[in-house]
């Protein structure tokens, strides 16, 4: 999908938080002008919150978005696919928003 809006895109499994491995990080920021976090849970704490606090130290001209839970409780019941929905990562509003930033 995102290639047909010729956009690069490469998945890393980022195994552990701890410790953060810089020298991947380093090379995705290298080459990437934008990377993006996805994971099921709150960004804030989890490998979006590690990569925004090393990428401070670091100096990168790259853009981050981070994919997550907001820092909120879902108060409504439904299966994974409508948490997700709720929660803005489905993969269709993943892919619209890395597309909408690309056009920045």
């Amino acid at each position: 999908m995102l290639s047909k809006h010729n956009i690069s895109a490469q998945v890393v499994n980022m195994r552990a938080l701890k410790p953060l491995d810089h020298e991947l990080l380093e090379k995705i920021f290298k080459d990437f002008s934008l990377v993006a976090t996805i994971e099921e849970h709150s960004v804030l704490g989890g490998l979006g919150g590690a990569i925004a606090e090393w990428l401070t130290d670091n100096n990168s001209k790259s853009r981050l978005l981070r994919f997550g839970t907001k820092d909120k409780f879902l108060h409504k019941v439904g299966n994974q696919e409508y948490a997700r929905e709720v929660m803005g990562i489905t993969p269709r509003q993943i892919f619209e928003k890395i597309v909408d930033e690309y056009k920045k």
